[in-house]
């Protein structure tokens, strides 16, 4: 029996009634959730400190996945230098050494057999929705699935961990909790803490690579759409999420990737590019009896 530790973040932007330009700008909203045995963390947690070390990092500062593209676009002498609040102390790191920080902390993860669930929403296809209520949706998937994979593997209990930010816990607490005691699929809640947890990401080695997963899933998303994007996130998808996607079989829509509300279409395209880039057959989920799969 084991004990599983979940790591959850957000990626993009969502507001109620959106004009044209927003969208344009924020097409997509994207939560991200890894899931780890709580016994390997320890040594997730030392691996990816040391490799802060190797390539240079300082230890006492958090490195986000958004610095990377600015800090590239800068060292290659296209942008002035980048101002975005935290960013100071890398932008002088050679760019390919906080690629490489980054790539080897997912690889961290892929030694100790992390599970990726993808939960993505196209904001043109829900404008009418507050915040509050997206937030909620994207608990009532992200939850079941959470549950029965933990279920599966004769888990014991999971523990939810977020980024601290007042604006939403209450939203994200509640919703968690909601769903948890309504119960609508009749499945072993028991198996999740009845609360979230709250962390400062500068803090927390957990909730940082959150961010690198999130961030990862949402580049290789945008390139879906987006010609010549992301060739970074592209590549570091497909090698170190990509088989840790929750899956049955060779069926991730549905069970990794999720469109909320019910979206097959981004669902087949997702699993169409990585078909794609893989040469597999990860074919859709098609049975719609069981909104939780």
């Amino acid at each position: 029996m084991s004990l599983y530790s979940c790591y959850s973040d957000e990626s993009g932007d969502y507001i109620k009634d959106p004009e044209n330009e927003f969208l344009d700008d924020h097409p997509r909203f994207y939560r991200v959730n890894y899931m780890i045995k709580e016994n390997d963390y320890p040594y997730v947690r030392r691996a990816c400190e040391n490799y802060k070390t190797i390539f240079g990092l300082p230890l006492d500062k958090e490195f986000k996945y958004t610095f990377l593209y600015p800090i590239k676009k800068y060292q290659d002498g296209d942008w002035d230098k980048p101002k975005t609040d935290g960013i100071e102390p890398f932008v002088d790191i050679k760019y390919e050494n906080l690629l490489q920080f980054v790539e080897s902390c997912l690889d961290v993860l892929d030694e100790v057999n992390f599970e990726v669930i993808i939960i993505v929403t196209e904001n043109k296809k829900l404008t009418t929705c507050t915040p509050e209520r997206l937030y909620e949706m994207h608990m009532e998937d992200l939850l079941p699935r959470v549950c029965q994979s933990i279920s599966s593997a004769s888990g014991q209990l999971g523990t939810f961990y977020f980024d601290k930010d007042e604006n939403i816990e209450g939203v994200l607490s509640d919703a968690y909790y909601n769903v948890i005691k309504t119960n609508h699929f009749d499945l072993p809640y028991e198996k999740l803490k009845e609360c979230l947890n709250f962390e400062d990401s500068k803090h927390s080695i957990g909730i940082q690579l959150a961010d690198y997963v999130t961030g990862c899933c949402a580049g290789f998303i945008k390139s879906v759409f987006k010609k010549g994007y992301g060739e970074e996130s592209r590549r570091m998808f497909i090698e170190y999420i990509f088989p840790n996607l929750r899956c049955k079989g060779v069926n991730i829509s549905g069970y990794g990737i999720k469109g909320v509300p019910n979206n097959r279409s981004i669902e087949k395209k997702i699993v169409s590019a990585i078909n794609k880039e893989t040469g597999g057959e990860y074919v859709e989920f098609l049975d719609t009896t069981l909104d939780y799969q």
